[in-house]
Parts: C-alpha cells; structure tokens; sequence
C-alpha cells in the first residue's frame, strides 16, 4: 500500500455558476455488468461540463522499467486531487492505469486546475514523471461530431462505477496530448496537493487454471456501444458453454 497526505487551499467556490453540479448524482444507477453497453443507461454529459484529461507521458517505459507503481500512484493521485478540491459533488471519474479521466462543472475548473497543477509539480519532484494535463468542454467536444455519455454502474449499494461513451473522451484524450491548446500551464501557488485519503494496493490475482486472459476491445467509429454489446453477449455465450 502507498499513501501520500498533503493539503490543498484550492476549493470550489460557486457550485451555481457553472451548470447543474448534481447531473452524476442523479444519475440512475443500473446493477447488471452484462448491462454496461446498453445504450438506455446512458445520457449526454451537460455541455457546460469539462472532461478533464491527466496523463503521464512515456508511461509505457516507465512500466517496462518496472516503475508501474509510481506509474499507478500519480494516475491515481490526480483522482484523489480532484475529488478532495470539490468535496460534496460526486463526479464521474475513470482510472486509466497511467491517468485518469474526469468530467467536473464548470464551476470547478479553478479549484481543479489548481489541485491537478499540484499534482503535476509533485509527479516532477519526487517521481520524475512528466504529468500531462487538460481540459475540453463537452460543447466543443459536439461541435467537433463527438457526443460524452455517461451511465453510472453500481457495485454495490453507494458504490459505483462510471462509464463513459460516445467518443467525446477519446477526441479529448487526443486533443490534450496534442497540444491543441486545452493544456492546463503552470501557476504560481506551490502548495502541495491534497492527496488525503490516496490508497494505492497492489495485490497479484493468481490464477485458477494456469492461465489468465485480459481482452482489450476498441471500436473503430465513435459510437462503439453495439459493438460492445455483442462482444458482451459472444464471451456470455462462450463462458455458459465452458466446462467447469
């Protein structure tokens, strides 16, 4: 287990200004994993929210040199960042191994670039791992033919999982690491972030059998949702027919 405890003054501030902050927590929750490329569970994100995009650049070399914990901490950092700056709202988050993707209201821009710039200094100076960060308007997002939907998994009750759709994240994703003008640059406040709460546990799945499979499937057009789907319902009917 890691943890790292730092504060933060970056807040937020004005939770009217920027849109409907309780769109996520609205959200209808559903509970059948099978159930996570049903397009009925997802609705647009508001087009006055931000997806917000945090990357480590090189992490694919770090994790070859072994460093996939660090890798895994500062990706995890940047989530615990920004959930602790805007305390009260429940935001739809993914971790991305060597990142993260969040969407947040516009209200919370500052308090958010504030915590993540925080991040991104501390990645510097005690990992030496170059954080890559930006934010895209879901309105600019529609206007370049890219929709951001959400629907919201439920775990267990109280607990949930994001899950984003449409195409808008990916367009985002690369319009940050492009440098298309959406990165977030340094300010001059050089507190610490606060980071209370960061876990990270590593503990290795064993195998049953011997082996371990991971299947990883990306959908060439924007809407990938049926395609998902019948990934879904082919490795259904494969693992009903498997032997015990």
């Amino acid at each position: 287990m890691a943890e790292v405890v730092g504060t933060s003054g970056g807040r937020l501030q004005d939770r009217e200004a920027g849109g409907d902050p309780t769109f996520y927590e609205r959200l209808e929750p559903f509970g059948e994993f099978a159930a996570v490329a049903d397009a009925r569970h997802y609705v647009d994100a508001p087009d006055d929210w931000l997806v917000v995009v945090a990357d480590i650049k090189d992490s694919t070399e770090a994790a070859r040199a072994g460093r996939y914990k660090d890798v895994n901490l500062i990706g995890a950092a940047c989530i615990t960042g920004v959930l602790n700056a805007t305390r009260g709202l429940e935001l739809p988050f993914v971790f991305g191994g060597d990142g993260a993707t969040l969407l947040i209201p516009s209200a919370a821009r500052a308090a958010v670039a504030s915590a993540l710039i925080r991040t991104r200094r501390l990645a510097a100076r005690e990992f030496g791992l170059e954080l890559r960060l930006g934010m895209v308007p879901v309105d600019e997002l529609r206007r370049r033919g890219r929709r951001v939907l959400v629907a919201k998994f439920a775990l267990s009750p109280g607990n949930h999982l994001a899950m984003l759709a449409g195409g808008g994240v990916e367009l985002a994703d690369r319009l940050v690491k492009d440098g298309t003008g959406f990165g977030l640059a340094d300010e001059l406040d050089f507190g610490p972030p606060d980071l209370d709460g960061l876990s990270c546990r590593w503990q290795p799945f064993r195998s049953l059998r011997g082996q371990m499979l991971t299947l990883l499937v990306r959908a060439r057009e924007a809407d990938g949702l049926p395609l998902q789907q019948e990934v879904i319902e082919a490795l259904r009917r494969i693992l009903d027919e498997a032997p015990e």
